[in-house]
């Protein structure tokens, strides 16, 4: 059988606990910038715990033994949690609140906004340790965040699906398209982020509006 519960066991509900505290975490944290009528900076947010099969393929493809002490042991992404933001500057200020979360150790971070991957892919990772108590002590389990725009998102979404496509006629060439459309995301990123700083930014007739 290749279900979550053979694979995990008893370790599932220490995931389901390290998710739903995390979500909780992301919720409190809404509610603070709700309360002082500030804007949060993610638009929305999903997470998953990652499938058997999904474990299983992966420490295949690492060259890994496909058990679950070596899944816990190599796999920091059991628990994957992505925050959406609508704005390009907003991804940093994401990812500066889960630096500063308490009790949440920032194990490691890899920036592929600033520094995309080859295919134009674009999104920071954050590997994060959550602390949860199981048989009676703490253990830290880790987290993966991933943080981007609603234009990266769409397009990583688009490109896992295509990737998985059999029998493409020219893969390179959809290779090609898929970088030129990356980069074509992330200049419209920026242009919607320039209309959004110009239409907050005070205008003339509110200075002279608080001058008089």
């Amino acid at each position: 059988m290749n279900t979550d519960e053979s694979f995990y066991g008893e370790h599932l509900p220490v995931l389901r606990r390290v998710e739903d505290s995390f979500l909780q975490r992301l919720k409190d944290l809404e509610q603070v910038f709700s309360n002082e009528k500030k804007r949060f900076p993610v638009e929305h947010y999903k997470s998953r715990i990652k499938s058997a099969g999904s474990a299983r393929a992966k420490l295949e493809r690492l060259g890994l033994p496909i058990t679950l002490e070596s899944a816990k042991d190599n796999l920091c992404d059991l628990v994957g949690i992505r925050l959406v933001c609508r704005f390009f500057f907003e991804v940093y200020e994401a990812v500066s609140l889960l630096q500063e979360m308490e009790g949440v150790q920032v194990i490691r971070i890899k920036d592929y906004v600033k520094s995309p991957k080859s295919n134009g892919y674009r999104c920071v990772h954050l590997i994060l340790g959550m602390p949860v108590q199981t048989g009676g002590t703490t253990a830290i389990q880790t987290v993966e965040v991933q943080v981007r725009t609603i234009a990266m998102d769409f397009w990583a979404s688009l490109e896992h699906e295509l990737k998985y496509k059999k029998h493409v006629p020219d893969a390179r060439m959809m290779s090609e398209e898929l970088k030129r459309c990356a980069d074509e995301i992330i200049s419209v990123d920026l242009k919607m982020q320039t209309i959004y700083e110009w239409l907050n930014q005070p205008r003339d007739t509110e200075r002279a509006g608080e001058a008089q």
